[in-house]
């Protein structure tokens, strides 16, 4: 068996048997998505055809053809951002949960309404296209909220397994026609709805996700990520340029058979990635995912450039579709961990995220549809829009890798845990001269950053704060952890580990913050537990907190 589907014996997080079925209801709703708007298996967009007499749509109608949907799904999204401080997460509302998968499902079933002429098609299609952009912006943010929710343990299980049965529904989907494949894929809000509900019942909601100050703002969360956003709007305009080769020639539409192939190589794809990411020494990130992405976009533009039509576009569509799916998948755990940093909250990590999203599938519908309509001098076939793709995405991706801070999610109190553990002849210096913080305390600093003094709760993957403030006597939590560690004969790597472990964070997360493989880490735990003589992460955590 794959070892990134396992959990941790030694983790706080409850044990496997607490990943149920019901949740695994975001692979319906991301199945949905790729159903309606990527995929087209369930086409809807025979209601705008254009007429004999018309051969092409107004270019400001095509605009809004395409556009619609994504802009209600943003307005969306920026509502919720804007009442989360007055109404608080959208997964606390019940009404929320119960109307979100309606109005996605029944927005999906107005796409296909029988209609006496064609005069009705665009009102129709507007009407269907707020649906379920609403629909879809809620249920992300509600999904968002959940994953935000449970252990990072549990996120790296439930979300590959998610995105399997996602393209396994595609699949099904694929082979389907008429109002069967209607009833089919518009059942999909609706069961993941359910799948939330029943999820949320036993899913506890976590404590401590907020910064010092409390609850960020949705500015100070959008400035905290950084680079983020850029490069998932960046990712995003460049997967959809891709994927629209294949549907610019009236003539050559993505059918059943490549929409199989696609779906396949995506699957086999994503599950690859994630592996690396979660088994590997790597960190669950945006950037981790541009340096897969960005070859495999080359690799769909190129195949335009030098494969005959339709091959061309067919490789080029295909590279779309997995780097899209993918995406999906890395986004969602990196969003979930970006909350569980405190820099931001469920509804503004994914809200946030989801915003860049679908901007960035708007400019690149905007993009192709200029060059469809008003094409530049030297620039008007599919090879020159390809290998300008090439040129502008390969500058991209070095900016948005030149970022160095956006992309790692942890607090900085242990943005060097090594560092915390062993502070510098300068850190000392700083803490000498601090004066007491509050009732008692007294704020230590690692060069110039401020960091918790006592020992975390058993909350786990997120920046504890405890409620209790320690006395001016107490003694520093990273002398305490090198004491400790000096007693029982640690390895320098195992001082770290245990100062990670010590703040209750999770073996995922000691994983990502040092850049060692999952089974290094829980190697190196197991170790400790021996050497400390202690059996759980609770009794390593009192043990610190004793001295």
């Amino acid at each position: 068996m794959l070892s990134f589907l396992q959990t941790n014996p030694n983790s706080t997080s409850d044990s496997s048997a607490n990943l149920t079925p019901s949740k695994l209801g975001w692979g319906f709703l991301l199945a949905w998505v790729f159903c309606i708007f990527y995929l087209g298996t369930i086409d809807c967009r025979f209601l705008i055809e254009p007429t004999p007499s018309n051969e092409s749509l107004p270019f400001l109608t095509q605009l809004i053809v395409s556009g619609l949907p994504v802009f209600a799904s943003i307005a969306t999204i920026g509502y919720a951002i804007a009442i989360e401080p007055r109404m608080g997460e959208l997964v606390d509302h019940p009404r929320m949960r119960i109307a979100s998968p309606l109005i996605a499902s029944i927005g999906t079933v107005v796409y296909f309404l029988p209609l006496p002429n064609n005069t009705w098609a665009l009102p129709v299609f507007i009407t269907a296209s707020m649906a379920t952009g609403i629909g879809s912006g809620f249920m992300w943010l509600l999904w968002g909220s959940f994953y935000s929710r449970i252990p990072q343990d549990h996120t790296e299980v439930l979300a590959p397994a998610s995105a399997a049965i996602a393209a396994l529904l595609a699949l099904a989907s694929s082979a389907m026609s008429g109002w069967i494949g209607v009833v089919f894929v518009t059942s999909f809000p609706i069961i993941s709805g359910m799948s939330l509900e029943w999820a949320l019942k036993n899913t506890p909601q976590k404590q401590g996700n907020r910064n010092e100050h409390g609850q960020p703002s949705a500015a100070h969360a959008l400035r905290s990520m950084g680079r983020t956003v850029l490069g998932i709007f960046v990712a995003c305009v460049f997967v959809c340029l891709s994927g629209s080769f294949l549907d610019a020639d009236p003539s050559v539409r993505p059918e059943t058979p490549v929409n199989q192939v696609s779906v396949l190589v995506a699957l086999v794809f994503t599950m690859a990635l994630t592996a690396v990411a979660v088994v590997g020494p790597r960190r669950i990130s945006i950037s981790f995912f541009y340096r897969w992405m960005c070859p495999a976009l080359v690799l769909g533009f190129a195949s335009v450039i030098l494969l005959p039509e339709p091959f061309g576009s067919i490789v080029a569509f295909v590279t779309s579709i997995s780097a899209r799916f993918a995406f999906c998948l890395i986004t969602q755990m990196f969003f979930a961990r970006f909350a569980e940093s405190g820099k931001a909250t469920a509804t503004q990590s994914f809200g946030w995220g989801w915003v860049g999203v679908h901007l960035g599938d708007f400019i690149g519908v905007l993009l192709l549809l200029l060059l469809q309509n008003f094409p530049t001098i030297g620039m008007g076939g599919p090879e020159d829009i390809a290998a300008a793709c090439i040129v502008v995405l390969v500058f991209a991706t070095m900016f948005v890798l030149d970022d160095g801070t956006s992309f790692r999610t942890q607090n900085s109190d242990t943005e060097d845990a090594f560092s915390t553990v062993v502070p510098s002849k300068r850190s000392r210096e700083s803490k000498t001269a601090c004066p007491k913080d509050g009732a008692g305390s007294r704020a230590d600093h690692n060069d110039g950053v401020r960091t918790e003094r006592h020992a975390p709760s058993r909350d786990t993957e997120e920046p504890l704060t405890d409620k209790r403030e320690p006395a001016a006597s107490d003694t520093p939590f990273e002398e305490v952890i090198l004491s400790i560690s000096k007693a029982s004969r640690l390895t320098p790597r195992e001082t770290e580990v245990f100062a990670l472990l010590a703040r209750g964070r999770s073996i995922p997360y000691i994983r990502d913050e040092l850049v060692i493989s999952r089974e290094t880490a829980a190697t190196h735990a197991k170790h400790i537990y021996a050497k400390l003589d202690v059996h759980s992460r609770q009794e390593l955590i009192d043990l610190v907190a004793k001295h």
